[in-house]
C-alpha cells in the first residue's frame, strides 16, 4: 500500500475541502441556527435551501433551482450526511470541527489567572504520573490550550492596532473618544501579558525537573519528549516577550499620536466654530456685529480657576516654594529575592558559556576525527565541571538535538551501560557520532 501523501490528496479534494466564500457561509449558516436552536441537529432540504437564500438574498433574483441543488449536492461530499429514506440531513464531523474549531478561535478569551491555575495542576501532575501518561494527556491537552490563549492575545494586539490606524484614517471623523478607548484596551493587553508573563514563570520549575529527570536511567528513553516539552515552555515565553515589546513599542507613539490628536482637534472645532460665527452674525442698524441668535451673548467663565505661585521682587532664590508636592509612591521590591534571581541568571548564563564551549570542542573533534565516543565525552565534561551533572545533561542535549538532526553525522546508541569509576551512581548509554560516508 502506498504511503498517505497529504500534498497529492488535498490537490484532488480541494475545491470540495475547501468551498468559495459563499459556500462556506451556507455551512456557517446552518451551523449557527443549529447552536441557537433553530434547527435540530437533522435538517431538511427546504432548511438548506433557506442558509442559501439568506447567504445570497443581496445578489438572488429569481429561484436558481439547478443550482441550488448542485451546491447541496456538492456539500453532500464532506460536509453532510443524507439519510436517503427519511429526507433529512445532518453534519459531516468535519463540518462539525471545522466550524466548532473556528467558533472557538474567533470567540475565546484568555485568562491569566486560569492559566496560573493550569500551571500549578499540571506541575502536581508531574509528580504523581509516570511521564509517558503525562506527556501524552496533560501536557498536551495543556499545550493546545495555552497557544490558543497565546493566539487569541497577539490577536487582540493586532486587532486594536489596526482599529486606530482604520480611525485615524478618517481624516475629520475620528471619533477621539473611540481613539482614547483602544489605547486603553492596548493599556489593558499589556497589563494580561505581563500577569501572563508571571503565570509562566513556574514553568521554569517544570524545565528544572526535566532536567533532573535526564539524570536518570529512564529519562534517556524519553529524550525527544523531554526537550519537546522544554522547547514547547521557551517558544512561549519567547512569544509573550514578543507582544509585550510589541505594545510596549507602539503605545508610547500612540499615545502621542492621541496629544497630537487633542490640539488638532481643538483647534479644528475652533476653526468650525469661528466659520459659523462669522456666516451667522448680524449686523445692527448702529452697525454693530452681534453674534447669531443660537450663541448666548454672555461670558463663559471655568468652574475653576487657575491658581497662580506669586513670586515677590525680594524672594532668595535659595528660599524654598511652600508648595505641596506630588506624593511619589515607590514600589516595594524584595531585596533578597531579586539578588538570588540575579545570582541564578549569571550562573545560568556562565553554564549556557561553558556548554557552548564544550560543543565547540566536539565539533573540532569529529572534523579531525571523524568518529567519536560520546559516552566518554560525557565523563569528560563531568570531570571538567567537578560533578556537576546539570552542564553535562544539557551538553548532552543539545548535542543529541544537534546531530540527530545534522545530515553530514549520524549517531548511533547502543543498550550497553557506560560508567566512570569516580560517578558510579550515573551510567548512559554507549553512543557514538561519526561522519556519514
Amino acid at each position: 500500500m502506498d504511503a498517505f501523501n497529504l500534498y497529492n490528496e488535498v490537490k484532488q479534494e480541494y475545491n470540495d475541502l475547501f468551498p468559495n466564500r459563499k459556500v462556506m457561509l451556507v455551512i456557517f449558516h446552518l451551523y449557527q441556527r443549529i447552536q441557537n436552536k433553530e434547527l435540530e441537529i437533522t435538517f431538511t432540504e427546504d432548511d438548506i435551501l433557506n442558509s442559501i437564500r439568506y447567504v445570497r438574498q443581496s445578489e438572488i433574483k429569481t429561484e436558481q433551482t439547478e443550482q441550488f441543488n448542485q451546491i447541496i449536492r456538492s456539500l453532500q461530499k464532506f460536509f453532510l450526511w443524507r439519510d436517503v429514506n427519511k429526507g433529512f440531513y445532518s453534519f459531516r464531523p468535519y463540518a462539525e470541527q471545522l466550524c466548532s474549531e473556528i467558533a472557538t478561535v474567533l470567540s475565546d478569551t484568555f485568562n491569566p489567572t486560569e492559566i496560573e491555575g493550569d500551571f500549578k495542576f499540571i506541575q502536581n501532575q508531574l509528580e504523581i504520573e509516570p511521564f509517558e501518561m503525562w506527556y501524552q494527556y496533560t501536557f498536551d491537552g495543556y499545550r493546545r490550550k495555552v497557544s490558543a490563549q497565546t493566539s487569541v492575545l497577539d490577536r487582540k494586539v493586532t486587532k486594536a492596532i489596526a482599529e486606530f490606524r482604520t480611525e485615524i484614517n478618517q481624516n475629520d471623523d475620528y471619533n477621539i473618544f473611540s481613539l482614547k478607548n483602544i489605547i486603553d484596551i492596548l493599556t489593558g493587553l499589556g497589563i494580561q501579558t505581563r500577569e501572563l508573563n508571571i503565570a509562566f514563570q513556574s514553568s521554569r520549575h517544570i524545565e528544572d525537573w526535566m532536567i533532573n529527570f535526564q539524570k536518570e536511567e529512564k529519562g534517556i528513553t524519553y529524550f525527544k519528549e523531554i526537550t519537546d516539552v522544554i522547547k514547547y515552555f521557551r517558544g512561549t515565553r519567547n512569544k509573550l516577550q514578543i507582544i509585550g515589546r510589541k505594545i510596549d513599542g507602539i503605545k508610547p507613539k500612540l499615545d502621542e499620536f492621541i496629544n497630537n490628536v487633542n490640539q488638532h482637534d481643538f483647534y479644528r472645532k475652533f476653526k468650525l466654530l469661528l466659520k459659523y460665527t462669522l456666516n451667522n452674525a448680524q449686523l445692527n442698524k448702529g452697525e454693530d456685529v452681534c453674534l447669531p441668535s443660537n450663541i448666548p451673548n454672555e461670558c463663559i467663565l471655568p468652574d475653576k480657576l487657575q491658581k497662580f505661585l506669586i513670586i515677590k521682587e525680594t524672594w532668595n532664590p535659595e528660599q524654598k516654594i511652600s508648595q505641596r508636592s506630588v506624593k511619589i509612591i515607590v514600589p516595594t521590591t524584595n531585596n533578597e529575592a531579586s539578588l538570588d534571581e540575579l545570582k541564578r541568571c549569571n550562573k545560568q548564563t556562565s553554564m549556557f558559556k561553558r556548554v557552548k564551549q564544550y560543543l565547540d570542542e566536539l565539533e573540532h573533534e569529529l572534523s579531525i576525527s571523524k568518529e567519536v565516543d560520546f559516552s566518554m565525552y560525557f565523563f569528560n565534561i563531568m570531570e571538567k565541571e567537578h560533578g556537576d551533572v546539570n552542564v553535562a545533561v544539557r551538553y548532552a542535549s543539545h548535542a543529541m538535538e544537534k546531530y540527530f538532526k545534522s545530515k553530514i553525522y549520524q549517531v548511533e546508541i547502543r543498550k550497553e551501560k557506560i560508567s566512570y569509576p569516580t560517578y558510579p551512581t550515573i551510567a548512559i548509554w554507549k553512543t557514538t557520532i561519526y561522519k556519514r560516508i
